[in-house]
């Protein structure tokens, strides 16, 4: 019967051995992704991922090329900031010079979005999709801005799906003051600071709509130093449509005293040619006592309300000063 001699291996032969294991264990972590970890001052790697403590940065200081670009031509995400605390920033962009842009999104094709924000928190909480801030005496958190190109393009664009939503919603948190939740303005002879469109063909919808809380407050308020405080109008419909009582400024109570035909009243606007001047007795004057006339005194911006005889006693006379 053979017997099978076991001789010794020479260090050769167990070098030889060993370098063959090495290898093929380099080759199946060639063969299949690992996971990879880096410290402060290690590179950077592509597919991997970094921990670090310290700010890494890459400068351009020659041209206006891009220092990083994130590219997908899938659905997927070009660069994403991603925050895990309740005080962290995903995403921050600087200016640090007076015309330069911290953040700049743009978009070239037909539908497509610069920057878009997305508010996806499913608690009841207040969440913001898009945040704007400033600290500035004259800054704007967020500035929208469309240049002559005809067409309807916007500066600024909200839209809102939700029955009881608001596409644009401007709040001033000041407990006092002339601040302003939403504030408009237009260089153009015949544009609107602030424009609203109710587009709907039935319904009771509003292009403007405003509401105030406060006893004193003003749903909505317009003011003018010399043209029209608040001006309306309609081809076929209600220019003016008031539910509730109606106060004006140019209107009043004067009285005339016993014994007296005439009252003189200052309004507190200016009085001309073309002023129209209703009064009206809120008592009785007397038998067959009215009023006969009233005067108007363009020079002081007065008017006399004057009656056809002396009052027997003393009675109110109401005025209202139109045009």
């Amino acid at each position: 019967m053979a017997i099978d001699t076991v001789s010794p291996r020479s260090r050769r032969a167990v070098l030889a051995a060993a370098l063959g294991g090495i290898g093929a264990l380099v080759g199946q972590a060639l063969g299949r992704p690992g996971s990879a970890r880096a410290y402060d001052g290690d590179p950077v790697y592509v597919g991997s991922t970094q921990s670090a403590t310290f700010t890494t940065r890459l400068i351009n200081e020659t041209n206006d090329r891009s220092v990083i670009e994130g590219i997908t031509k899938a659905s997927g995400i070009g660069v994403r900031g991603w925050v895990e605390t309740s005080t962290g920033t995903g995403v921050e962009g600087w200016a640090w010079t007076g015309t330069g842009v911290g953040v700049n999104g743009v978009a070239d094709g037909n539908g497509g979005v610069g920057v878009r924000g997305v508010a996806t928190a499913a608690s009841s909480g207040t969440t913001y999709g898009v945040f704007g801030r400033s600290n500035s005496a004259n800054g704007r958190g967020v500035y929208g801005e469309a240049p002559a190109v005809g067409g309807s393009n916007a500066g600024v664009y909200g839209r809102s799906s939700s029955p009881s939503g608001y596409g644009v919603y401007g709040y001033n948190s000041a407990a006092s003051g002339f601040g302003n939740g939403v504030w408009g303005q237009t260089a153009s002879s015949r544009g609107a600071g602030v424009f609203g469109r109710a587009s709907s063909s039935s319904g009771d919808s509003s292009g403007v709509w405003g509401d105030a809380s406060s006893p004193d407050g003003h749903g909505v308020h317009g003011k003018a130093f010399y043209g029209t405080g608040g001006y309306f109008e309609s081809t076929h419909g209600t220019a003016l449509h008031a539910q509730g009582r109606v106060q004006f400024s140019t209107s009043g109570l004067a009285t005339i005293g016993a014994g007296s035909k005439s009252v003189t009243v200052t309004p507190g606007v200016e009085i001309d040619a073309n002023t129209k001047i209703l009064a009206t007795l809120q008592q009785n004057a007397g038998a067959g006592v009215t009023v006969e006339r009233v005067y108007r005194d363009a020079a002081a911006n007065k008017f006399n309300i004057v009656l056809t005889a002396n009052a027997s006693s003393a009675v109110k006379v109401g005025w209202f000063v139109i045009g």
